[in-house]
């Protein structure tokens, strides 16, 4: 399997979706981030990349309350490449899950007064984000 390091900020706040009879909650959000790559008769122009990310958690609420739009995250992700039929002809998607075991990493968050350390993150309490597939 392929892994993926990503890092940006939440476009919109996550998507809640419980998936079945299972226990697990499914949460789904997009980052964004630049890359200044693209070079213009001005300079380097700013070219944005999104990202969406699944998340497999049983503990949906807490993340729901500290993922919101704006949020500067880390992830650790599984890459995986989807395909499907449609009436268009074949298709495909690059998604991106977040690695079993791991969690989302918050790196900041923005106050009245500038950027503040994010809160210590422990595992106490996530020890169920082991997801078995």
């Amino acid at each position: 399997m392929r892994k993926a390091f990503l890092s940006g900020n939440l476009t919109k706040d996550p998507e809640l979706k419980n998936v079945g009879s299972s226990e697990y909650g499914l949460i789904t959000f997009d980052i964004a981030n630049n890359d200044e790559s693209k070079k213009t008769d001005s300079g380097y122009e700013n070219i944005t990349s999104y990202y969406t990310i699944k998340f497999w958690t049983k503990s949906p609420q807490p993340w729901l309350q500290k993922l919101t739009k704006g949020t500067p995250v880390a992830v650790e992700c599984d890459i995986k490449q989807e395909r499907w039929e449609s009436e268009n002809g074949n298709r495909s998607k690059i998604t991106f899950t977040i690695f079993r075991g791991s969690f989302p990493l918050i790196l900041a968050r923005k106050s009245d007064s500038g950027y503040t350390p994010p809160a210590p993150q422990q595992s106490a309490g996530y020890e169920d984000e082991i997801v078995p597939f």
